[in-house]
């Protein structure tokens, strides 16, 4: 159910409404790409917004934010007698486990898997879990350990799935679907789309979910109550003093120049450096920021690389000038957020339009010299889709009429339009399942640039269309930075090159031709 909480004005929830328009600033200064806010402070939301295109009933990726929800379904299954966090996982999976197991891997317990302290050196398999093979249990637990378990914090997304396919193992269910009575329904939460293990059988958990905002800051919401949910006690407040709390130190070494995560680590929930606030973490700025002194939760979804520096955007601009009492009312001042937040946009294209050129190219057809992997080559940005478009795309044609481009695309033999508005403005269009939003411009002459979002994408597509007289070249590239540079590094920290992907930009060469 969307618009679930009672609303408030900031200053009386103890906020000045300037200080979320300095933090709005601040954001924008610092070119931290959001899609969503919502700021809850007594149970009541005191401030809220969506970037267009993205709103409240679009579900986003909250990537490793996933984890969060992971932890609470081990207190469930611990509440319910059906596990302990002292079991030893060589006794869960008896079945799983190499010829000869080693002393450490005697030792690991739900617990260690839990604060990510496994005692692997690193992960094998990242966050590629579109690659594992069906045996990924077995090639998980086979890895060699080289720390006493509990000692040493690698971050595992593989060791957070072991959990997932535990949880199966003792409910006889999938983790989501143990999750839907104890925790969805009751909070009236909808799980948008999750994915499977290439076993087909447990639930993804490091990730690879999607909900509204709304959804987060519920569960958000829940965690602060410390299980408590509309007078029910759904789950015990034990669980939550040990989950959110400090459980292992954190390399500082690895997280170079991220203060809040050098804070240490609790279960699948990070500490941070403001008083005694801990946060769900998801990759792009998927955040679940809980502040329990001060009674308050903020939710963010995002397309940024630049993390630190929205969670210190939080800190110094908003937080440290909440009052613990309610200020004085200034109509004046909310009027004014209430209209800014009621006007978030996504910087787009500044317009630009060409009418000659568009007369030329109205209903032009352009054969791909090679056929493109679908809109994927287009749009993908590491999102997770339940649709994905791999179809060939070989042909495109362009036909402007009034404040729209038409961009027609012959992708899998069949014909799909994808609308671009030209005014400054996001267009929506559907096909193959996917929502996408696009907006252009002519750039110059002859050269006409795009950007394309698939709205349960974290980033987008940027392409330039290129015309000559022997035909058209199409430059893609993405707006978010997902190389392992300099400029990843300096958002990031030092490790961001290890797990990173690289998502150079791309060349395709159309050459004129006949309408189909």
């Amino acid at each position: 159910m969307l618009d679930y909480f009672a609303h408030t004005t900031p200053e009386e929830a103890g906020i000045p409404s300037s200080a979320i328009e300095d933090f709005l600033d601040y954001a924008t200064e610092f070119g931290i790409e959001l899609h969503s806010l919502m700021v809850l402070r007594h149970g009541r939301v005191c401030a809220e917004g969506w970037w267009k295109p993205y709103s409240s009933n679009i579900a986003h990726p909250i990537a490793s934010l996933t984890k969060s929800l992971t932890s609470i379904a081990l207190g469930f299954a611990e509440q319910e007698g059906l596990l302990r966090l002292d079991e030893r996982i060589i006794d869960i999976f008896p079945d799983k486990l190499p010829e000869h197991p080693s002393e450490y891997l005697k030792d690991v317990t739900i617990e260690h898997l839990l604060v990510m302290g496994y005692g692997q050196e690193e992960d094998p398999h990242g966050n590629q879990a579109r690659n594992y093979g069906s045996d990924w249990m077995e090639k998980f637990l086979a890895q060699p350990l080289v720390y006493k378990p509990g000692t040493a914090f690698r971050y595992s997304d593989t060791g957070v799935n072991l959990l997932s396919a535990l949880i199966t193992r003792k409910s006889g269910v999938p983790m989501f679907e143990y999750l839907q009575s104890r925790l969805f329904a009751p909070l009236g939460m909808t799980l948008a789309f999750s994915n499977k293990m290439p076993d087909g059988a447990i639930d993804i958990a490091h990730g690879q979910t999607r909900f509204c905002t709304e959804d987060i800051a519920k569960f958000m919401q829940f965690v602060l109550n410390n299980g408590m949910w509309e007078g029910k006690q759904l789950l015990n407040k034990s669980w939550f003093e040990r989950a959110t709390a400090y459980q292992i130190s954190t390399d500082e070494k690895a997280y170079t120049g991220q203060i809040d995560s050098q804070q240490g680590y609790g279960y699948f929930f990070w500490r941070c450096s403001f008083e005694d606030a801990f946060r769900g973490t998801g990759a792009f700025g998927q955040f679940g920021i809980i502040l329990p002194k001060q009674d308050m939760v903020i939710v963010t979804t995002a397309g940024t690389k630049r993390m630190q520096w929205l969670l210190s955007g939080f800190f110094e601009k908003l937080i440290s000038k909440t009052s613990e009492n309610a200020l004085p009312e200034d109509p004046q001042a909310a009027e004014r957020l209430g209209k800014r937040l009621a006007a978030l946009t996504l910087p787009a294209l500044p317009a630009g339009r060409s009418p000659d050129f568009e007369e030329k190219l109205r209903s032009k057809y352009y054969i791909a010299k090679e056929p493109l992997n679908g809109m994927d080559a287009l749009v993908d940005t590491y999102g997770y889709l339940e649709n994905r478009t791999f179809k060939p795309i070989t042909g495109l044609s362009f036909s402007f009429a009034d404040d729209v481009l038409e961009l027609g695309i012959d992708i899998g033999g069949k014909g799909e339009t994808l609308s671009i508005g030209l005014r400054n403005d996001f267009r929506y269009s559907s096909f193959d399942g996917n929502l996408y939003a696009a907006v252009g411009r002519w750039r110059a002459d002859w050269v006409f640039e795009a950007e394309i979002r698939n709205m349960v994408n974290f980033g987008a597509g940027r392409l330039l269309f290129r015309f000559d007289s022997g035909g058209m070249t199409l430059i893609t590239d993405f707006t978010l930075i997902l190389d392992s540079g300099s400029g990843a590094k300096a958002f990031c920290g030092e490790n961001s090159s290890k797990n990173d992907i690289v998502k150079p930009s791309a060349m395709y060469r159309f050459l004129e031709g006949t309408e189909l």
